[in-house]
């Protein structure tokens, strides 16, 4: 997962949940893969591994995106132009749908 995902993408292990030795610990992938290899207790019994979602990828938009979303949004309503724009970037319809609510302020 850390070749795949990266190393400081976050994580929470979940060991023997509800059992008299349960773990939950959270930290990036590197970290946790660490404390697994350090201790040969984590490698034994049932785990739940869950990984964050991807972050950072739609939280800024370009200025070519903004100019686009603007210019469809002159033509169409907001929520139509955010799906377009959204289907052809990307971005989440959302950030979009937020972005051109807060130009109307």
């Amino acid at each position: 997962m850390v070749a795949a995902f990266g190393a400081e993408r976050e994580a929470l292990l979940a060991r023997e949940l509800t059992k008299t030795f349960e773990t939950l610990k959270r930290a990036p992938l590197a970290e946790l893969s660490a404390f697994v290899a350090a201790d040969s207790n984590q490698q034994r019994g049932e785990i739940v591994l869950a990984v964050s979602g991807q972050r950072g990828r739609d939280e800024e938009l370009t200025p070519d995106i903004t100019r686009l979303l603007q210019r469809l949004a002159e033509e169409l309503p907001a929520k139509r132009a955010a799906a377009v724009v959204a289907d052809l970037t990307g971005q989440r319809k959302k950030l979009l749908y937020d972005y051109l609510l807060a130009q109307k302020t």
